[in-house]
């Protein structure tokens, strides 16, 4: 049985923001710029560019069948054998990405917070915390991402703004040294984290309340995330440089060790590890209830609350060994994980998208009927 309460706009614009931010704005630096060198910038505001297309290719999809989540009218437009196959694929991609989040949660808490907690302890305490906010449906993961939002947006605004004065515009030259190639390849890397992952969207448009004008604060919170995005990169290189940003694990973070306020107020790191725990947090949880939904409606079960249990300890399970450390992780996220981003984040909604427009005689009669 889907959940049929209903967020409105506002809602669905921070749930957007959040999910977009997510893991992103820690790490995503270090990829980018270790294609793109002093250009990534310029690779990520392309990524925003072809994020924006995204998600006017996923409003497109999503409106066609405003009442149905993706699981539910792939089976339409594709018979229920093939599409119940293809959303069980596409429900094991949105677990595989929350398990990683909380992969990494582990490693970056184990590593640079709390090196003597065991990470099996930190996955544990946090997915329980998961495990309840999902519990209670779409609108209440909603209201959370509201109250949070400008705290969020507060504390990004501070750790920008004081960083300008360790600005160094040196870094960014030479521009374009070896022409358009490693910005693409930039581009490339970034738009896998976190645009196409956005697909998960599809399966929210039954909760929103006005599904045709979703298209507004899709929009807007794919494009101010994704302005925060450009400037993580871009702070990134022009305040610590191309060789750091690239070698650091954590770029941002390590960015952020760079503030000090009148030799007074220092540590503020602090400020963008909450932001990311956070974040990662909201993110875990809309993939989680996501996967949840759509084993539900695959199996045609009643309730989805009592499955949610049983998947949350599958992904306990999964996270202790998807990687072994923080190499093979990476390694797994930049190899393994891009061609299955790239199948479920663009190929099958476009087409899905042309599978409709072959079919649409047919849907419009049965929508004119009904």
């Amino acid at each position: 049985m889907i959940d049929n309460r209903k967020i409105d706009s506002y809602q669905f614009f921070v749930l957007v923001f959040i999910f977009t931010i997510g893991n992103t704005i820690i790490n995503a630096p270090a990829l980018i710029v270790y294609h793109a060198k002093q250009d990534a910038w310029i690779s990520s505001i392309l990524a925003l560019l072809f994020g924006v297309t995204l998600v006017l290719i996923y409003s497109s999809l999503g409106t066609k069948f405003p009442d149905k989540t993706i699981t539910e009218y792939m089976e339409l437009l594709l018979g229920k054998a093939i599409g119940k196959v293809i959303s069980i694929l596409l429900v094991v991609y949105f677990f595989i990405i929350a398990s990683l989040m909380l992969r990494q949660l582990g490693d970056f808490l184990s590593t640079h917070l709390i090196p003597e907690t065991p990470t099996i302890a930190i996955h544990l305490l946090y997915m329980m915390v998961i495990l309840y906010g999902t519990f209670f449906g779409v609108e209440t993961i909603a209201r959370s991402g509201e109250i949070i939002f400008p705290i969020l947006m507060l504390m990004l605004l501070f750790l920008f703004v004081f960083l300008t004065k360790e600005i160094n515009f040196e870094n960014l030259k030479p521009v374009l040294e070896k022409g358009w190639g490693p910005s693409l390849r930039g581009t490339i890397a970034h738009i896998g984290i976190p645009y196409l992952q956005m697909v998960v969207f599809l399966m929210f448009f039954p909760f929103f309340k006005q599904p045709n004008k979703i298209h507004k604060p899709f929009l807007l919170g794919t494009s101010i995330a994704g302005f925060f995005l450009i400037l993580s990169t871009l702070f990134s290189i022009l305040v610590v440089g191309v060789v750091l940003s690239e070698f650091k694990q954590y770029p941002t973070y390590f960015l952020a060790q760079k503030i000090s306020i009148a030799d007074i107020i220092d540590r503020v790191e602090a400020v963008l590890a909450f932001i990311w725990l956070i974040t990662i947090f909201f993110k875990i949880i809309i993939l989680l209830y996501a996967a949840n939904l759509g084993i539900t409606q695959v199996f045609n079960l009643r309730q989805s609350r009592p499955f949610l249990f049983p998947l949350g300890l599958l992904l306990l399970l999964v996270t202790q060994f998807i990687t072994e450390n923080v190499i093979s992780f990476n390694n797994f996220f930049n190899k393994v994980i891009p061609p299955y981003t790239l199948t479920f984040g663009l190929l099958l909604p476009l087409f899905l998208l042309i599978v409709y427009r072959v079919r649409r005689k047919k849907f419009e009669t049965q929508a004119e009927q009904s």
